[in-house]
């Protein structure tokens, strides 16, 4: 039906949006529907960024105290001391990064608590990539450049699989252009600059989403909805013919 409103209306724009949003009222469509639903993973990505830049008390919820005392710990350590003075921040990550390398100091944890560090520590490597580390400062070869290179390749794929199968969404406006074209660009942003495990989420997620997309344009593409709303006009139709008296 948008289709059909630009052939008649051409290059008036003004007449062309006022249908259009005539259209979309009697439709019960509402155009920045789909803007929340965009929104969605970003308080996902917050609670993943604290629970892997505060890994043992988000994660292995361990006291904050004990974890308090690790750290304060470590400052004072010749040798080591020096690397998280300048960014206390990261003191947890830091810990579980260079577990082996520090587990001798960690006496105010006990075996138990030091081997789930262990295994956390372990959890993070993925293909021969450290997960804890940024790529941001990462030399070339660490490869975690491939990160946010493929938040950038996996999204835009989705988008434009979505667009050549939608040709509507070329129309789209306002929020739907920004989730199209700009949200890409900030997942590599947020990728490039935070560790290597929140951008391993986003690839995931747009990888997920693609096939999410290939099974709904399979299933509920809009030439089969629309073969299936005409097929149901048609029948209603029948019904009220056959409901009026000779």
């Amino acid at each position: 039906k948008q289709k059909e409103l630009q052939k008649k209306y051409g290059d008036n724009k003004m007449k062309y949006n006022e249908e259009l949003q005539k259209l979309y009222q009697k439709e019960g469509i509402n155009p920045a529907g789909g803007c929340l639903t965009s929104l969605i993973p970003f308080p996902i990505m917050l609670g993943l960024y604290y629970s892997v830049i505060f890994p043992l008390r988000n994660v292995l919820h361990l006291s904050a105290d004990t974890v308090s005392q690790a750290t304060d710990m470590l400052l004072h350590i010749p040798g080591v001391g020096s690397s998280f003075a300048g960014n206390t921040y990261y003191a947890e990550l830091n810990i579980v990064q260079n577990f082996s390398e520090l587990k001798p100091y960690l006496t105010m944890f006990d075996s138990a608590q030091l081997e789930e560090i262990g295994d956390l520590a372990n959890s993070f490597h993925f293909l021969g990539l450290n997960l804890l580390s940024t790529p941001q400062g990462s030399p070339f070869s660490s490869m975690l450049w491939l990160i946010p290179v493929l938040c950038l390749v996996t999204a835009w794929a989705q988008q434009f699989y979505m667009t050549k199968k939608s040709p509507g969404m070329q129309q789209q406006q306002g929020c739907m252009k920004f989730t199209m074209y700009l949200l890409p660009l900030i997942s590599v942003v947020i990728a490039y600059t935070t560790p290597a495990a929140i951008g391993f989420y986003w690839v995931i997620s747009s990888l997920t989403g693609f096939l999410q997309s290939v099974i709904t344009n399979k299933f509920y593409g809009p030439a089969i909805m629309g073969a299936k709303m005409e097929a149901q006009r048609v029948a209603l139709r029948v019904q009220e013919e056959a409901a009026i008296k000779p």
